[in-house]
């Protein structure tokens, strides 16, 4: 099985979403996983900087600090635990899961977009030892991060 973290777009094949990660049935190493090329945020496929300020300027605080911790990390990635850790969130990685929802529905419902404006993947948190669990890391486009490193 390869398993895809979960982004807000569609994915395809047997899925079952648990917390932030989605498993898909196929082929492909696990630490392997990314968003496919054609899910990839970016100008392509709706996201502008307008969009990108607007979405930052109505976000609460909490997901402020969090955009901006993933926009000085220019482009790379970034894991959940990390950002739970920095940003002191009360759950950990299920906050910051529970955050990405929250701002999946919002630029689903408000700005008509089909996914969020980042990449994901997971992880083993120990590569050898699989059973201290996975994260999810997320990293934003750099045009993204200039546009937010700029507000």
């Amino acid at each position: 099985m390869r398993t895809k973290a979960y982004h807000g777009g569609v994915t395809t094949g047997d899925v079952t979403r648990v917390g932030d990660v989605v498993t898909v049935a196929g082929g492909g190493e696990a630490g392997d996983a990314h968003v496919d090329a054609h899910d990839r945020p970016g100008p392509e496929n709706g996201w502008t900087e307008q969009l990108v300020r607007r979405m930052f300027k109505e976000s609460g605080d909490p997901m402020q600090r969090l955009l901006r911790m993933l926009a000085e990390a220019d482009g790379e990635e970034v894991s959940t635990n990390e950002i739970a850790a920095a940003l002191d969130l009360p759950k950990g990685a299920s906050s910051v899961a529970g955050m990405a929802g929250a701002i999946g529905r919002r630029v689903k419902s408000r700005y008509g977009m089909k996914g969020l404006p980042w990449e994901t993947r997971w992880r083993h948190i120990d590569p050898t030892d699989e059973t201290k669990g996975t994260e999810t890391l997320i990293s934003l486009p750099k045009w993204i991060c200039k546009v937010i490193r700029d507000l």
